[in-house]
């Protein structure tokens, strides 16, 4: 855990002083880690979050929530291109962004998924 960059080295120290990884603690650090940033957009995922699995993007001052399942916008939205390139960064690391959201659900750190080239 000592290599996760969201914790800017602060994370040793709630855990040497006995405190658990919970929502509240990991509040204190980067409460919607980051997990892409590509032309523009940026990827994240908030912990413990609500139900359907989804992620959040944005790109500017719009924003985007899309769901896991089936890449369905549940709120908000980009731009046509930003939206595409989204999709298309989204289709090619599905699994991926499964597997962050089954971590940010047991409130472990996110892994940092490739951007879109």
């Amino acid at each position: 855990m000592a290599g996760w960059k969201g914790l800017g080295g602060r994370g040793s120290e709630a855990l040497h002083s006995g405190e658990r990884w919970t929502k509240r603690v990991l509040a204190r650090f980067d409460p919607v880690p980051e997990i892409s940033r590509f032309f523009g957009i940026v990827v994240r995922m908030y912990y413990d979050d609500h139900s359907p699995p989804h992620f959040h993007a944005t790109y500017g001052s719009f924003k985007v929530v899309v769901g896991l399942s089936d890449l369905a916008i549940l709120k908000g939205g980009l731009p046509p291109r930003a939206l595409g390139l989204l999709m298309e960064w989204a289709v090619q690391h599905r699994d991926e962004l499964a597997e962050n959201w089954r971590l940010a659900a047991a409130m472990k750190p996110l892994k940092s998924i490739a951007p879109l080239e």
